[in-house]
């Protein structure tokens, strides 16, 4: 977490654009710290998956996560979303999930533009 503090911070520095990419839930309020009111343009890419196909993708990735863990990250990412004020920049779904890398470029580009 330090690492990425600090890399966050050159880059605030040299005044330079950049993607975070990271899960950013529980931490975004300390994330938008870094910067002074106005400095940057925020966007988020959500992943806005169902129950069903999010416990499918963690068994897959063979994520040591209990069904309480799951239960808890799903619940913190509606809580994140209901409150957040920062733009969503596109969705990713179950439907969209085999393209999100495609589809994640197009949307930071339409943003960036």
């Amino acid at each position: 977490m330090a690492r990425a503090s600090q890399r966050i911070q050159d880059l605030i520095t040299r005044k330079q654009s950049f993607i975070h990419d990271a899960s950013n839930d529980r931490l975004w309020d300390t994330f938008c710290g870094n910067f002074e009111p106005g400095q940057y343009r925020l966007g988020i890419i959500s992943f806005d998956l169902s129950p069903a196909f999010y416990r499918k993708l963690i068994a897959a990735k063979q994520y040591p996560l209990t069904e309480a863990d799951i239960d808890r990250y799903l619940a913190d990412h509606q809580t994140f979303m209901n409150r957040t004020d920062t733009p969503i920049i596109w969705r990713i779904t179950d439907d969209t999930f085999s393209t999100r890398l495609t589809d994640s470029l197009q949307a930071v580009n339409s943003f960036l533009k």
